[in-house]
């Protein structure tokens, strides 16, 4: 199985220049490079660094990461199975395209699942988790312009829940349907004053939290999801998602920190 050679010149091209190189030298463990490239690929693809349709050149991206293509090969294969990244014979790798049914196809079943794990997690809560979800919502308040900050927190905030549900499979099956629409949830995430809803929401369901409520924190986790679908879809309509899915007139999202490398 082949690992990064991090001596490899890294001709960055034009198609790259939003992704972040992962930093390879100071790995303590050695992990596959296809695996390394696919996570750095994952995080542009749901911070939309590249749209939705948008193909995925293996010879690009195989020249910016310093390594053949087979790795990268490798990577986008891992992302199919992800349905993040589809494939056709004449046409390569390309992002995946989501139409707005099946937007909202996969936020019925988050708002099962979601529901599911916050209920399980709830009795399961420690004073260090609760602390942790408590300071990660003292981050969403300083955090409430940048877009990309408040998608990664507000990530965290759900993941960090759903750990204490301790259902490996539950939480990796959520958390994969939140990458698929992960692109589209940035509509949701920059209609005007979604921030402070998303933060009265978070908030609430923290407090069934903290007060041993799962049964209440499952009806919040699911109305709060409902809320995202309900702002999201009609602006998906009237913007720019057409019926099977692809863009009209969208605008690269810009990258949240310069120097935000992937976690190794």
């Amino acid at each position: 199985m082949a690992f990064l050679d991090s001596s490899a010149p890294t001709k960055e091209p034009v198609g790259c220049a939003h992704l972040a190189r992962p930093e390879f030298s100071n790995l303590r463990n050695r992990r596959p490079v296809h695996e390394l490239i696919a996570d750095s690929l994952r995080l542009t693809i749901m911070a939309g660094h590249h749209l939705p349709g948008e193909r995925l050149n293996q010879e690009e991206l195989a020249s910016f990461y310093g390594v053949s293509r087979m790795p990268v090969r490798e990577a986008l294969l891992k992302l199919q199975g992800e349905e993040l990244v589809v494939s056709s014979p004449h046409k390569g790798f390309a992002v995946a395209e989501l139409s707005v049914e099946e937007v909202e196809d996969i936020f019925s079943i988050r708002i099962m699942l979601e529901g599911l794990a916050t209920r399980l997690a709830i009795p399961n809560m420690s004073d260090q988790r609760l602390a942790r979800i408590a300071a990660n919502l003292e981050r969403q308040k300083r955090y409430g312009d940048n877009i990309d900050a408040r998608l990664e927190l507000n990530r965290e905030f759900h993941g960090t829940i759903y750990e204490a549900a301790k259902r490996p499979r539950l939480v990796a099956l959520v958390t994969n349907l939140r990458n698929i629409v992960e692109a589209y949830s940035r509509i949701y995430t920059s209609a005007e004053g979604r921030a402070e809803a998303t933060l009265t929401e978070h908030k609430r369901i923290f407090e069934a939290c903290l007060k041993g409520e799962a049964e209440l924190g499952e009806s919040l986790a699911q109305e709060h999801l409902q809320n995202i679908v309900a702002v999201l879809v009609p602006r998906l309509r009237l913007s720019n998602v057409t019926e099977n899915g692809s863009q009209k007139t969208a605008e690269k999202a810009e990258p949240a920190f310069a120097e935000n490398d992937i976690s190794l």
